[in-house]
């Protein structure tokens, strides 16, 4: 009799992240027996109930962007540093070859999870309802919606915004009910969340380059059979390649279909990039002044 694995997730069927898990089912279908949850906002669950839901087994695996983990495991807030990195090339190969270690050591020996990988959650834009985002003064009491970790509300409310913390699930709801003057979000999600029907402005800021963590439980995985731990960890290799690829793709194409949407789309300039980095320069050096460690030499 196969086992049984319960898996979730917190988008739509059109998600990059949806695909990638179908992907990565599909792989072990012949060995496992899968039930999935694509989408846990819908049945009124928040998505970052998706960590203690892993953790304590009530699903096996699942995917999150990396800042919900923010309490439980500070030094992931490298990835968060807005302007820190240049571009998203950079970001991988810091995570291939030093940041992945010390997050899946940190996973399993504290959180009961062990790390699948690490998935491409797309460079980060800026959208809002009135105009683009050049300087504070755009900024300037607007309300965005900013994911619930401190560290992104304090990075928004210092360069003008007025933060409004929201979960997905939440997010959702005061987007349709035109709450939020302002989101951030890559591009697959302000197209798949139908930010283009309502913020008519997107500047793509690429202040972050998001990723999410591919995680199974532990004990669960523990559990499994060689063979069947060995068959998990190669489908989640291929998944990760698949889901970069898609990611890829869809990067370049949404541009054209939120352009239909009539979104005017406007690119941050170097000097604008380099005005704000000055201005939230201080949350880089209190990071690093807090987690020297995490102070990896960037040219690698």
């Amino acid at each position: 009799m196969k086992k049984v694995v319960k898996v979730a997730g917190y988008q739509g069927e059109a998600s990059v992240h949806t695909r990638s898990m179908n992907f990565f089912i599909n792989k072990l279908s012949k060995t496992f027996n899968f039930e999935y949850e694509k989408d846990i906002t819908l049945s009124g669950k928040k998505a970052s109930s998706l960590i203690e839901l892993t953790r304590n087994n009530n699903i096996q695996i699942s995917y999150l962007w990396s800042s919900y983990y923010e309490k439980l495991l500070p030094e992931i807030q490298l990835l968060d540093l807005p302007f820190y990195f240049q571009n998203k090339k950079e970001v991988k190969t810091l995570i291939d070859t030093k940041f992945n270690k010390f997050v899946s050591e940190k996973l399993e020996n504290n959180l009961n999870l062990q790390l699948l990988g690490f998935w491409d959650n797309g460079a980060r834009h800026i959208s809002t309802n009135r105009s683009f985002i050049t300087d504070e003064s755009s900024c300037f009491n607007l309300k965005i919606r900013t994911t619930p970790s401190q560290l992104h509300i304090n990075i928004f409310n210092k360069v003008g915004f007025i933060s409004c913390p929201l979960d997905v699930r939440d997010f959702k709801k005061a987007l349709s009910n035109g709450e939020i003057d302002a989101q951030e979000n890559p591009l697959t999600n302000f197209w798949n969340f139908g930010v283009q029907y309502s913020q008519k402005y997107l500047t793509l800021s690429s202040h972050l380059f998001g990723f999410c963590l591919f995680v199974i439980n532990h004990d669960f995985f523990n559990k499994l059979q060689d063979q069947e731990q060995e068959m998990i960890l190669e489908a989640a290799k291929e998944t990760i390649n698949y889901q970069y690829m898609l990611a890829e793709e869809d990067d370049y194409k949404l541009i054209d279909m939120i352009k239909k949407e009539n979104v005017q789309i406007r690119e941050m300039t170097i000097l604008e990039r380099s005005n704000f980095l000055e201005k939230v320069k201080e949350f880089h050096n209190n990071f690093f002044l807090q987690f020297p460690k995490m102070n990896f030499n960037k040219e690698i």
